[in-house]
């Protein structure tokens, strides 16, 4: 007869495999929106910085973006005066890594109220891509 405890073990220990996968899959994922947004923002930004025209709606759109992937990053760069290449990196990393945690846990969340048993990459892209969508409009709308 099989022991309870090592069964009680082992899913705790997938659970927590499965919720590291799930938050590293969600920071990589904030990480490179993060750095589209930034390329596309920056690259619109430098065109119309040389020929002085006003920002198009896509510029705008990609700089709302930045400012919302890189929420508290920028805050704490600018309070504490960075200047320094490797903690500016480690604070972008970290700041993916603080989105990763609280979207894979809203995520984890919404699977169990709704009682989604098998939680797959495409139900967290799904989740991740909803939940930026909606942080896109409350910040296109305030």
């Amino acid at each position: 007869m099989p022991n309870p405890s090592i069964r009680r073990d082992w899913d705790v220990a997938m659970y927590v495999a499965i919720g590291l996968v799930g938050i590293t899959i969600c920071s990589v994922l904030h990480f490179i929106a993060g750095f589209i947004a930034f390329s596309i923002s920056f690259s619109l930004g430098m065109d119309r910085f040389d020929d002085g025209g006003d920002p198009s709606f896509i510029e705008k759109l990609s700089n709302i973006a930045v400012n919302i992937l890189w929420f508290p990053a920028w805050l704490v760069a600018d309070a504490v005066n960075l200047h320094n290449d490797l903690a500016e990196w480690a604070l972008v990393i970290g700041n993916s890594v603080i989105w990763g945690i609280a979207s894979f846990g809203i995520l984890a969340t919404i699977a169990r109220v709704y009682g989604v048993r098998q939680f797959s990459l495409r139900t967290m892209m799904i989740g991740t891509t909803l939940i930026a969508l909606l942080f896109g409009l409350v910040a296109v709308l305030t």
